[in-house]
């Protein structure tokens, strides 16, 4: 019998080597792929490792999230902190496009 697991998490590529993810409605962490490794930080800025490939890092983060979750007795994140943690993951995404044109226009 094979029991198969369900991930309420997606992800969405923002850039070619730039990946955000979603846990039922919140922020879950980006995932950057620098060289041939995966690069998987948190929601909250805490940095989980550097991985083989990006389904790796994926449920790294899957597992982040989950264990967050569960976690009864941290308050609630206010509509407020989502939006400065959203902000911060666009942000982010535009500082990798902009590394990324530097880094292009400098090897040309």
């Amino acid at each position: 019998m094979t029991i198969a697991m369900y991930s309420r998490t997606s992800w969405r590529d923002v850039e070619p080597d730039f990946t955000v993810g979603q846990t039922d409605g919140e922020f879950t962490g980006t995932i950057e792929r620098i060289d041939a490794r995966f690069h998987a930080t948190t929601n909250v800025g805490e940095v989980l490792g550097s991985f083989r490939s990006r389904e790796a890092a994926e449920r790294a983060l899957e597992r982040s999230a989950a264990r967050r979750g569960q976690q009864s007795a941290e308050p609630a994140r206010s509509a407020r902190d989502t939006a400065l943690l959203k902000a911060a993951a666009l942000m982010a995404g535009i500082a990798a496009t902009g590394a990324a044109g530097i880094i292009a226009a400098v090897t040309l």
